[in-house]
């Protein structure tokens, strides 16, 4: 039998669930930590990992007054704290605006599926450089495998979609990335499974945005189990089922991901295949 989950919204229950009945999984205060993005902050603070400035704010309670006005002396990002999908964040160039839009803000945002936000949200510096990820599976306590590095582009409202990916991303300060994911996996007792790590490669070397305690979405998954050759969805749930260690090495290929979006409402009427399916070397080529 296995319980776990592929969803942000549903991890922490389905960890909690595995270890009521026995059966591998994610420690649940690791899951919990890692959900909660102001409690999984104030552990890497902790232990001096390198991450974004912040401020925890709840609407209707007090907070840090000079604290704020410290960060919004700079663009700020706002979002809730317990969020999933790049869903309801916001981005700040001043206090006037984060003030208008904090007035009215909704203090429990829905993610859909039944699950409703904590009413907890992060303000953090809103950091220059390049967004990527790291792709993990922790086998257990202290050993954790790195399956690849994924870079971005984004896009849309705040500039926080995420429009398109390659892999492997082979950035600059790649080494530290893959040590840094290490450190911050150990630093909220990350023990089994999958993650989805994401940083900001800044000018002075990363800095950690957050930790998803789960498989990337986004066709990542199926990024990696085309360069890497199996089946990566398949081969988490036969890990969760009995520890069978999927073996991953480095990419023998490159795979990218590109969203296209109408800047206007508009109708698609059709779409046209590409020549790149036929091309020499191309492995696969999908249009969804």
């Amino acid at each position: 039998m296995v319980f776990f989950s592929f969803l942000d919204t549903h991890v922490e229950p389905a960890a909690r669930v595995a270890a009521h009945l026995g059966l591998l999984g994610l420690s649940p205060e690791a899951a919990h930590l890692a959900r909660n993005k102001d409690k999984m902050r104030k552990r890497l603070t902790a232990v001096d990992l390198p991450q974004p400035e912040h401020l925890v704010l709840q609407p209707g309670k007090p907070y840090d007054a000079e604290a704020l006005a410290k960060l919004l002396a700079r663009p700020c990002l706002l979002k809730p704290a317990d969020g999933t999908a790049s869903m309801h964040i916001r981005r700040f160039e001043s206090r006037s605006e984060f003030d208008r839009h904090w007035t009215g803000v909704d203090p429990r945002p829905t993610y859909g599926k039944g699950a409703i936000a904590s009413g907890r949200f992060l303000l953090e510096e809103f950091l220059e450089g390049a967004l990527v990820s790291v792709e993990t599976l922790t086998l257990a306590p202290g050993i954790t495998r790195i399956l690849g590095i994924t870079d971005r582009i984004l896009g849309g409202e705040s500039d926080c979609v995420e429009l398109g990916g390659c892999l492997p991303a082979n950035p600059p300060f790649q080494a530290e990335c893959e040590e840094l994911a290490r450190q911050a996996l150990a630093a909220i007792g990350f023990d089994f499974g999958a993650a989805h790590i994401e940083m900001l490669i800044t000018p002075a070397g990363p800095r950690l945005i957050e930790i998803n305690p789960r498989l990337a979405g986004a066709l990542v998954a199926q990024m990696i189990s085309t360069t890497g050759g199996g089946n990566l969805p398949v081969d988490l749930v036969r890990f969760h089922c009995t520890g069978d260690i999927p073996d991953y090495g480095p990419s023998a290929g490159v795979a990218t991901l590109r969203a296209f979006h109408s800047p206007i409402d508009a109708r698609v009427r059709s779409i046209r295949k590409s020549s790149l399916q036929e091309s020499s070397g191309v492995i696969r080529y999908d249009i969804f």
